[in-house]
């Protein structure tokens, strides 16, 4: 894998839109002081995010938009890197990978796009995918000024890290680290989860008990209403037993008194019957005793 081409627009000293291509080989820039040699690196640090505004000569990303003279000014700045994927560093099916970046001001306020293939991303999505082709920030994928200096005053284990970085022996060594890391937080989750599982057993037991006195209460339960049921029954078919037998003593004191109130009728006809008699007699006694009395003052006439 290896760049093949940098675009840069509006980018430090260069403005509008320039193209700078790459070959797979040993290149060199020269130029005098002050034509952009060092900003095409920049570019590559910018674009890649391989390193801080400061690295690239600027106090904040602002000052890294192309500021010219008489012109008006820009209030952008992007750079595009793309990058030979023939060799499938990239685990894309693609031959060329493009990456880019983009800051944008407005007012005192600044913010910054990054794209790859064409898509927006964040900072943190797109370090995850040229991580993959190990491009890092704490890689030596750019060597800046100073550094070949640097690496030669340093000390032979410092020197042998840098080698380490660039075999990428210290990326499995960190990743060797962090698994490290995190299989001691696994081993502590896993004592936690211990005690919680002791925790839960302890619970689950107390549980079990209540369970158990549940499932005897709710049984005691249903036998009660069992049994308030069976009694319920019973006297159900003792109130209709005791029913029936009204009923009956009921409809033998009705014919009862049929019988009654019709010997009554007869009564009450016997009784109309004898007073009509009495009443005949009555009548009868009274017309006797005025013929009588009758005669018997006739008689005391003649007799005078």
């Amino acid at each position: 894998m290896y760049i093949k081409e940098v675009e840069l627009k509006n980018f430090k000293s260069f403005g509008k839109s320039v193209r700078v291509p790459l070959k797979n080989d040993f290149l060199t820039v020269t130029g005098p002081n002050g034509s952009g040699k060092s900003n095409i690196v920049d570019a590559l640090l910018f674009a890649l995010c391989l390193s801080s505004s400061r690295a690239m000569r600027a106090e904040r990303l602002p000052d890294l938009i192309y500021r010219g003279e008489g012109a008006k000014n820009p209030d952008f700045a992007q750079v595009t890197v793309r990058l030979d994927n023939a060799g499938r560093s990239f685990p894309l099916d693609s031959d060329t990978i493009e990456v880019s970046r983009s800051i944008k001001v407005k007012g005192d306020k600044y913010s910054s796009s990054y794209y790859f293939n064409g898509k927006s991303c964040s900072q943190g999505e797109l370090h995850e995918l040229l991580a993959k082709a190990g491009i890092t920030p704490e890689s030596y994928n750019i060597v800046m000024q100073g550094d070949v200096t640097r690496i030669i005053e340093m000390s032979a284990l410092e020197r042998r890290k840098i080698i380490d970085e660039i075999a990428g022996v210290a990326e499995f060594d960190e990743k060797k680290k962090k698994a490290m890391e995190e299989l001691d937080v696994v081993a502590e989750r896993i004592g936690r989860v211990d005690v919680i599982i002791e925790e839960v057993a302890d619970q689950l037991s107390h549980l079990k008990a209540e369970r158990d006195r549940s499932l005897s209460y709710q049984a005691h339960r249903e036998e009660l209403s069992r049994q308030q049921a069976f009694l319920l029954l019973a006297k159900l078919k003792e109130a209709s037993t005791e029913l029936e037998a009204l009923h009956e003593e009921m409809a033998a004191l009705e014919e009862k008194g049929k019988s009654l109130q019709q010997k009554a009728e007869e009564k009450r006809q016997h009784f109309s019957e004898q007073d009509a008699r009495l009443a005949s007699i009555s009548s009868e006694i009274t017309h006797k005793g005025e013929d009588e009395e009758i005669e018997v003052k006739h008689r005391i006439e003649e007799i005078k």
